[in-house]
């Protein structure tokens, strides 16, 4: 649970479709946590699921029992061939080493996390799309106010702050609401860094921009390691933070504490208005948002990937593995629809779509729709055209939704993605999304245009 890529959404499927969705590494006395890392990256090339195992705290070797050895036959699906191992770094938290390996492959790069307990076992493993910062890698060092806060004294959240450089005695300001997944404060997405794009464009219009590190991309060890993980919820994850916030910017002399406002990207888009019951803002700005319920985005997406693969045709193992998806896509969707009425006990030892039922029950006391038409608050709905995770559909739903909004606001880019970025290359399936994403794509002109306006000078 650290900085996973942000098509969460997609594990259940991709598991059935291309092999296993988790990832992990044996304790060596007399090797370092760098040296140990890398060791494990050789083993998860052999595919011996014994010595994957040994490396592992009892923990990961409960989740990898039946999938360790399929790791790097998912890594090389998605990303093609192996070619080296760049540079590694420590990043550790508290009492857990972590080290960031670079790992190259045909198709892009990623980031290897492991993370290593007292003991100098494995206590997660994670691939990430990316590189590491500083030379060969990474982007130039960032421009801002290192800032830091927090909803749970626990967690204290470290962000970046920045102010237009003309601006008045008070500007407005917007805060940033990553997506699904456990991302930096620049919402990084293979090679693109979503929230540092809107950050700067929005700056340079004058407008103030407060972006931060997700509490699971900081702290994802230690969550995942605590007693009341088993009842992680959304406000875990995103919600109390993004109050939090809020709470801070306000404190702040430099900012017009009237013109605070919500900018969600994806998951975090539908999580506004309830952000905003709590921590009132003057409006909000709703990017690759769906005002439906977090599985039901889940079923479109996992039934789109299987009619996809079998468009694709293939051998008969191929038609076996679709035809379970569709058993399967089946069988998540029933018991979805029992979300609700659930027990804790069931919520707490179920999952739906690959995801916790407890999670999930989070979101169903949340209307994004109708909080937004109760508060009546200022809201603009951005739509891109070719967004595969998010369709454009979502775009009517809200249109109908908020019909009786006094000031809700619609704008459809035909020509942009999921990130708001126009990708002009081959059609990607929403399976391997992913090579869509490899590509640099910058938040278009357009977008951050009109989030400015929405604000006003």
């Amino acid at each position: 649970m650290t900085r996973k890529f942000s098509l969460w959404l997609l594990c259940a499927i991709f598991a059935i479709l291309l092999g296993s969705c988790a990832p992990a590494a044996t304790p060596g006395d007399n090797f370092s946590p760098e040296e140990t890392a890398a060791r494990l990256t050789e083993t998860l090339i052999s595919g011996d699921k014994g010595k994957i195992i040994a490396f592992m705290d009892d923990n990961m070797r409960g989740l990898l029992q039946d999938s360790a050895e399929e790791i790097w036959t998912q890594l090389t699906a998605a990303y093609g061939e192996f070619s080296h191992a760049g540079e590694s770094e420590r990043a550790d938290a508290g009492e857990y080493k972590i080290v960031l390996a670079e790992l190259f492959f045909a198709k892009g790069e990623l980031i290897q996390r492991t993370v290593f307990d007292t003991q100098g076992r494995v206590a997660g493993l994670l691939f990430s799309e990316g590189a590491l910062p500083g030379p060969g890698g990474g982007s130039a060092e960032e421009i801002g106010e290192a800032v830091t806060f927090y909803a749970d004294e626990r967690y204290p959240i470290s962000g970046l702050l920045t102010f237009p450089d003309e601006a008045g005695e008070k500007c407005p300001a917007v805060v940033l609401i990553h997506g699904s997944g456990a991302h930096d404060r620049n919402e990084t997405i293979g090679a693109n860094r979503v929230f540092a794009d809107i950050a700067d464009g929005l700056t340079a219009r004058g407008v103030a921009v407060l972006r931060y590190d997700k509490r699971t991309y900081t702290y994802g060890a230690e969550i995942t390691e605590s007693e009341d993980y088993a009842k992680f919820t959304v406000m875990d994850e995103i919600t109390d933070d993004a109050e939090a916030a809020v709470r801070f910017l306000r404190g702040d002399g430099r900012v017009d504490a009237d013109r605070i406002y919500l900018a969600g990207h994806s998951l975090g888009a539908g999580l506004l208005s309830y952000i905003g019951e709590r921590a009132p803002v003057a409006g909000y700005i709703v990017m690759a948002g769906t005002a439906r319920r977090l599985w039901e985005l889940a079923l479109e997406q996992n039934l789109r990937i299987v009619e996809e693969q079998s468009a694709a045709g293939g051998t008969d193992a191929d038609r076996a593995k679709i035809e379970t998806a569709r058993e399967f896509v089946a069988a998540e969707t029933k018991k979805a629809e029992t979300l609700s009425g659930m027990s804790d006990e069931d919520a707490l030892n179920e999952t739906i779509f690959g995801m916790p039922a407890w999670y999930l029950r989070s979101f169903e006391g949340i209307d994004p729709a109708a909080l937004h038409t109760r508060d009546g608050r200022p809201v603009l709905i951005l739509q891109g055209g070719r967004d595969k995770q998010v369709p454009p559909e979502d775009l009517d739903r809200w249109r109908q939704a908020l019909a009786q909004h006094p000031d809700a606001r619609f704008a459809l880019y035909p020509e942009l993605n999921h990130l708001f970025g126009a990708y002009t290359g081959e059609d990607i399936p929403l399976l391997r999304i992913s090579e869509e994403y490899d590509v640099r794509t910058p938040v278009a002109d357009a977008v951050i245009d009109d989030i400015a306006e929405f604000i006003g000078p």
